[in-house]
């Protein structure tokens, strides 16, 4: 055990996206290690399998990989369920289903940063010069991306480049290098596959006992 940690709501989606199935895996690699941010699958009838480091690894990376924690939504039946991995527990939480949506890619980050968060920070003031190149088109992950590659040269002599690779088909960047130096390499991605999930992945495993929950819980990890 490393300790507990209280779970005071179910993170379900706002709306169901149904008719859209997907799985996609958010990591971010480094020269020395992969690190891993989140998991999100999705099947036909909208319900998801959200994973994701049960503690907060952003913006520092750790040595070591977190325990994750995993999250079962199901809009069919109107119920969440967290699963408490050491116990072998499935926490259920009744959940006022949202109105259905047929919206492909929903769950899907529209923008990678390198603090693992999916939003684009607001740019201030900078003594950069950029300059930007177009990379032309490949094959990502099964998808056709346009890529652009961004070099900043800062008056202290340093040099950042980021190429962005986007998929225009579901209008996200699917991949994100970053490079400061010859030992500062980072690359963020999205592995995007459109197959449906094995429905296993939407069940509570085998052996475990359901708790039902009407408010504020603890798991151990």
């Amino acid at each position: 055990m490393h300790g507990t940690i209280t779970i005071d709501r179910c993170n379900a989606a706002a709306s169901v996206v149904a008719g859209a199935p997907v799985f996609y895996e958010h990591v971010i690699q480094r020269p020395e290690k992969a690190f891993f941010l989140e998991s999100i699958r999705r099947d036909f009838a909208g319900r998801t399998r959200t994973e994701r480091p049960i503690v907060n690894i952003r913006p520092g990376l750790p040595s070591t990989d977190p325990p994750v924690i995993a999250e079962i939504y199901d809009p069919v039946t109107g119920f969440c369920y967290t699963l408490e991995q050491s116990r072998h527990v499935a926490h259920r939480v009744r959940v006022i289903a949202p109105s259905k949506q047929v919206v492909p890619d929903e769950a899907i980050p529209r923008y990678l940063t390198f603090d693992g968060s999916t939003r684009i920070a607001e740019l201030g003031p900078s003594a950069a010069q950029s300059s930007e190149k177009d990379l032309g088109t490949q094959l990502i992950n099964d998808q056709q991306a346009e890529g652009q590659r961004t070099t900043q040269r800062f008056s202290n002599g340093a040099v950042v480049i980021t190429e962005s690779w986007t998929s225009r088909e579901v209008n996200r960047v699917i991949l994100l290098k970053r490079y400061d130096g010859p030992s500062h390499e980072s690359t963020m991605h999205i592995d995007l596959n459109r197959h449906p999930p094995d429905p296993s992945f939407f069940a509570v495993p085998e052996g475990y006992s359901i708790v039902d929950e009407t408010g504020p819980f603890s798991i151990q990890f």
